[in-house]
């Protein structure tokens, strides 16, 4: 390639230039800086059109400091319409159209998984609920952003209505992402005060497992020593199997002192009628001694687990009796029943 000198590429830049527009008349662009831009105070900088440097001076009379291109008349004038800017408007009814987009597949993704698959309005209303859920940690502040972004962007359309088109759509993707918003936030309070509650649930049951272990344990032992309720913990040990020490773990939990057991035997002499003259008299040859024959079998027992206070013997100790565990509620409905029913 010939080597071309500066004033051939001077030359040759000037008269490219003067082809453009048949009018040969070269765009000259002058931009307005501010303080912001590195140097003290406003300076009207020209760009050459030829390399894109910025310099100060006139392109006509001075030329490009960096490549010599010198213009051959004054900038072409502005046009008289432009068409307005449907950029913005776009953007925001795109931030809009994502995480309603993203609500719909959720949605029908967890009617999907239902047990049951109907369109009816509870299923709705749940399948959006458990989506909720999921989205609350990516969409839901996803669309806040997007609401706070979309609102400041229609503000800046409603001021230059000429340069901006589209209000009507940067209006529908803004009440877009407002809506998901407040249809997550919505969904998710609706449903806090059962998740809630199953939550207490749930403590309540790891609280009462040791409780069913001792109840299966007592159901054992009844099995293997004729009806008979254990009167120690030390019963149960020795006289129900416990291969997996299910059993032996649940009874760690328990303070021996917490468990009782009793027997209630009925006295047929209270409810027969009054005694004959003779029925007091003894045979000679009875026997005398009134011990029991066999060991006193237990009928009726109770184990409490210490309440909210900490403390084994409240109205509030979790408890089973007789088979019947009660939680720390049912047994505080309880132990006030008794409370009314004793009182005279």
């Amino acid at each position: 390639m010939p080597y071309m000198s500066e004033g051939q590429s001077l030359s040759l830049c000037i008269n490219l230039f003067s082809s453009i527009d048949n009018a040969e008349y070269l765009s000259l662009q002058e931009i307005e800086l501010s303080p912001f831009s590195g140097v003290r105070g406003a300076r009207k900088l020209t760009v050459c059109p030829c390399c894109g440097s910025r310099f100060e001076g006139d392109l006509q009379k001075d030329g490009c400091a960096l490549c010599g291109a010198l213009a051959v008349g004054p900038p072409l004038p502005q046009p008289e319409h432009e068409l307005p800017f449907y950029g913005r408007a776009l953007l925001v009814a795109t931030l809009g159209a994502l995480p309603l987009l993203t609500f719909f597949i959720y949605t029908l993704v967890a009617l999907i998984k239902q047990s049951f698959f109907s369109f009816n309005v509870w299923s709705l209303i749940y399948a959006a609920e458990a989506a909720s859920w999921q989205m609350k940690a990516l969409v839901l502040p996803f669309a806040i952003i997007a609401s706070l972004t979309g609102a400041r962007i229609c503000r800046s359309i409603r001021r230059e209505p000429s340069r901006f088109a589209g209000m009507k759509l940067a209006h529908g993707g803004l009440a877009s992402s407002i809506l998901v918003a407040v249809m997550i936030v919505a969904f998710i309070g609706v449903t806090i005060p059962e998740r809630l509650r199953q939550h207490q649930n749930g403590v309540e049951a790891a609280t009462l497992a040791p409780l069913y272990t001792f109840r299966r344990a007592v159901v054992e032992y009844r099995i293997l020593h004729d009806g008979g309720v254990p009167g120690s913990f030390d019963d149960i040990k020795h006289g129900v199997p416990d291969p997996d020490h299910s059993i032996e773990t649940a009874l760690s939990t328990f303070d021996p002192l917490a468990y009782k057991a009793w027997s209630v035997q009925a006295r047929a002499e209270e409810t027969k009628g009054p005694k004959l003259r003779g029925a007091a008299l003894r045979h000679a040859n009875a026997r005398l001694d009134d011990s029991p024959s066999q060991p006193l079998a237990f009928t009726n027992y109770e184990l409490r687990l210490p309440g909210e206070d900490g403390v084994v013997g409240t109205a509030d100790d979790p408890r089973i009796v007789d088979g019947v565990i009660m939680s720390a509620a049912q047994a505080r409905q309880h132990s006030s029943t008794q409370d009314e029913s004793s009182t005279p």
